[in-house]
């Protein structure tokens, strides 16, 4: 079925200012649900990003696999996006401007969370991201921010902390074998943790953390682990939407230490995102 073509909408310049090193950093937007439309944040527009972050990475090894490994998520987060709003039929409504800022990804945070209230033929819509390959430094570009203003009692958003016990931490593989020169024992690893409800609990944002484990240096224990999760795959004894506990026993404390110059160099961290989707997620 041919979909109508999203109209494009001016972004809106709501920007804090920030410190010249941290200009690279000043968008955390979403990809959009229309993500393959022309918009600034749509798919093929925000690949560029991709080539110009992993020039911090000083290995050539590595900076290939980070790029690689960016990509292949990156694509599948946008097929999802595209996805969700195909099936919810959204765009073949009649849209107001906000909603389309919305749809382009070009909404200010908060506005994704209440377009899901609006919309609950919806499943789950991204809300912010930021590539940031190599560099585990980003709380106050990303983390800060979205959650100050999903915070905000006058945005009417109904925002609860999620609870100790609920927002515990999961792990998953994502994919193996992403590169034609990557490790066989290298793997990336999602880790998603509830950190916010909304909407009387109807509505939950989740952030999740993309790192790549590189094979070369990573401990027996993982490298064994990795070895059967993959083998696990192939015969379809284990799909990828599996939690591993041992993920989370080998990692979590790596992942939770606050001090960034004390992070193991098997782990290379790639993105994080945060999205709203509905409380069964």
């Amino acid at each position: 079925m041919h979909r109508r073509e999203i109209p494009k909408t001016a972004m809106p310049t709501s920007v804090a200012d920030l410190d010249n090193q941290s200009v690279a950093y000043r968008d955390h937007g979403p990809i959009a649900l229309y993500s393959w439309g022309k918009g600034e944040h749509g798919y093929s527009n925000i690949l560029p990003t991709v080539d110009e972050r992993v020039k911090s990475i000083r290995s050539d090894r590595k900076r290939n696999l980070a790029r690689a490994a960016l990509l292949s998520r990156m694509t599948d987060h946008a097929a999802r996006s595209f996805d969700n709003l195909y099936r919810s039929g959204i765009d073949q409504q009649e849209l107001s401007e906000s909603d389309i800022r919305v749809i382009n990804g070009e909404a200010a945070t908060h506005q994704f969370v209440e377009f899901m209230g609006k919309y609950p033929q919806l499943s789950s819509i991204e809300i912010a991201r930021l590539v940031h390959p190599g560099d585990w430094n980003v709380r106050r570009f990303i983390d800060d921010p979205v959650r100050q203003e999903l915070d905000e009692p006058s945005y009417g958003l109904q925002t609860q902390e999620v609870s100790e016990v609920c927002a515990a931490p999961h792990y998953k593989f994502k994919q193996f074998d992403f590169s034609w020169d990557s490790h066989p024992d290298s793997a990336i690893v999602e880790r998603k943790r509830r950190v916010r409800t909304h909407l009387g609990g109807q509505v939950v944002t989740i952030v999740r953390n993309t790192v790549l484990v590189d094979g070369n240096h990573i401990s027996d224990e993982l490298r064994e682990h990795i070895r059967e999760a993959k083998q696990d795959v192939r015969t379809g004894s284990r799909g990828y939407d599996e939690h591993s506990d041992v993920l989370y026993e080998l990692l979590e404390d790596s992942m939770r230490n606050r001090d960034t110059d004390d992070k193991p160099r098997e782990i290379i961290p790639l993105m994080s995102t945060y999205y709203a989707a509905r409380m069964t997620e």
